[in-house]
């Protein structure tokens, strides 16, 4: 079983009608497949959480990841706020992807059980790994505002007691 990898990525579509279609896809969880699909040539089983090793290489080389996500958006026009988890790290590979189709993509996430985060932003990755046994002191030194306002470190609360 993985860990799962918090994400929250504002995705601004070409169009409110592709912006639709990606919400649709991320409810049934094909949302990385809608808009990067796999080549049928590559796809040898039809079950999609059987993979191959020339499944799991295309997805991990085009994706980031294993296997597509599950999450929650919210649209409003072009825009799309998504919130969903992903196998072990965020879809990096799949956000360049997408930005090459001429979408945009500001995200942030944070791996609690490997204890990395970062942001993705016009096509740069920004990664900080953080030691599970700092102060709420040192976190607060060491990771952006940002990614300490968007994701839970509740094990923080438990040096307050």
């Amino acid at each position: 079983m993985p860990n799962w990898c918090e994400n929250k990525a504002t995705i601004v579509c070409p169009t409110v009608d592709d912006a639709t279609r990606l919400v649709e896809a991320l409810q049934e969880r094909r949302m990385l497949a809608s808009l990067v699909p796999m080549p049928p040539e590559v796809a040898k089983d039809p079950r999609p959480d059987v993979l191959g090793d020339a499944e799991y290489e295309w997805r991990s080389d085009n994706w980031g990841v294993k296997w597509d996500v599950n999450g929650s958006a919210t649209q409003d026009g072009r825009s799309v706020d998504i919130s969903f988890d992903s196998p072990w790290c965020p879809p990096l590979e799949w956000y360049g992807a997408i930005e090459n189709l001429g979408y945009k993509v500001d995200a942030l996430y944070n791996e609690s059980g490997m204890a990395f985060c970062g942001a993705y932003a016009n096509g740069e990755d920004t990664y900080v790994d953080y030691p599970k046994t700092a102060t709420r002191d040192a976190y607060n030194k060491r990771l952006p505002a940002a990614i300490l306002e968007a994701f839970s470190f509740d094990w923080l609360d438990d040096e307050d007691k």
